[in-house]
């Protein structure tokens, strides 16, 4: 008889619970069915597609105003008005780069180098190191629009020496805040000279260093808006204007309850700045001009400055050093937007430092550089 084999029952069938057997999420992601379908790439995708167009569109319209710039397009009212505040077009690059890389758009991506140049060539200095001069005498300087109706005295006044500027020019200076500064800084600053108003014409400056008044041109009720006056450092003479010259009229009209602009006009800021500069490059010796410009560093009259001057921000300063406004603006929120504050000096001046802050009770952050007199 042959002998019959007996062999065990199989055990139960388990699931396997080995590493091998279970899967990571990234591993249940790559086997799930692909969102393309098959024999189709993801350029085929409409996301794929909007991505690259918005991207494409984004960067020629940046560069198409960039070239706009540098034409007579610039000085139509319009082109002007809107690029006051054209730094801002730079702010869709993150958000585009983040959909070009959501949507796999290398090509998006690609496009995105493009409004990035611009921005590099416009900006690109104030984000890099640079060499710091050593050589000449230093001297501080301030500008400060204090916003007429400003009544925070003392913090003024703390926010002023804190900084130590050598020389100090005021903008919108009361009558309060005049005989206040006048009265608490007398000992830092012996040398004054305050032309306040009830209005927004108030000019000031506050120095350490002699000051001689220019005949005619001392007071803001001259035609060129603004304070010349040469300053005696250290037997140098130095050329000192401040200015604060009227706002560009903007003209404007109603749709409902929204506003639009029919029409800007720069000629009544540009005037008086040409009258603060008149014969101005007869003279001899280091010249400073600071103040309020209400003149934005894109327009074509900063341009224009620009030909004969040196900008102390652009020369030393990080960032974009926007100045205005840093509160409620006309119904505004306090979002500073553009720079209109500025330190300008000509060639033979050097900047080692330039930076903003925050001025208490004021509408502009208020300006400071370190400048090497020859």
């Amino acid at each position: 008889m042959t002998p019959v084999e007996h062999r065990p029952p199989a055990p139960a069938a388990f699931p396997d619970r080995s590493s091998a057997a279970v899967l990571s999420p990234l591993q249940t992601a790559a086997r799930a069915p692909s969102a393309v379908p098959p024999g189709r790439s993801w350029r085929d995708c409409p996301a794929w597609t909007l991505a690259t167009l918005f991207c494409a569109g984004y960067a020629l319209g940046v560069l198409g105003w960039q070239l706009l710039r540098l034409t007579p397009v610039a000085d139509w009212w319009l082109f002007e008005l809107l690029d006051i505040f054209g730094v801002a077009m730079f702010a869709a690059i993150p958000l585009l780069a983040l959909v070009s890389m959501l949507c796999a758009s290398r090509a998006g991506g690609l496009w995105l180098l493009v409004p990035l140049l611009v921005l590099g060539w416009e900006y690109g200095s104030l984000a890099l190191p640079r060499r710091t001069p050593t050589e000449g005498r230093p001297v501080r300087v301030m500008t400060t629009n204090l916003l007429a109706p400003n009544g925070d005295l003392a913090r003024v006044a703390a926010a002023i020496v804190v900084e130590s500027p050598d020389v100090v020019a005021i903008q919108e200076l009361s009558r309060p805040m005049s005989a206040y500064l006048a009265r608490q800084l007398r000992a830092e600053y012996p040398h004054q000279l305050l032309g306040p108003t009830d209005s927004v014409d108030g000019l000031g400056i506050l120095s350490r260093h002699p000051i001689h008044v220019e005949p005619a041109t001392g007071w803001y009720q001259h035609v060129c808006s603004c304070q010349r006056v040469t300053l005696d450092v250290d037997g140098r003479t130095v050329t000192l204007v401040n200015v604060h010259p009227p706002t560009p009229r903007i003209e404007a009209a109603r749709l409902g309850p929204l506003r639009y602009p029919t029409g800007f006009d720069p000629s009544r800021t540009s005037g008086p700045l040409d009258a603060a500069l008149a014969g101005i490059d007869r003279r001899g010796g280091p010249l400073l001009i600071v103040g309020d410009f209400n003149t934005g560093d894109r327009q074509p009259k900063y341009r224009e400055l620009m030909r004969d001057l040196s900008d102390a921000h652009r020369e030393a300063g990080w960032g974009l050093g926007l100045s205005f406004p840093v509160r409620e603006f006309e119904g505004w929120p306090g979002t500073t937007l553009i720079r209109i504050d500025y330190v300008l000096h000509d060639r033979s001046i050097a900047t080692r430092a330039a930076f903003t802050g925050w001025m208490p009770g004021s509408d502009h952050r208020y300006v400071v550089a370190d400048l090497l007199l020859p």
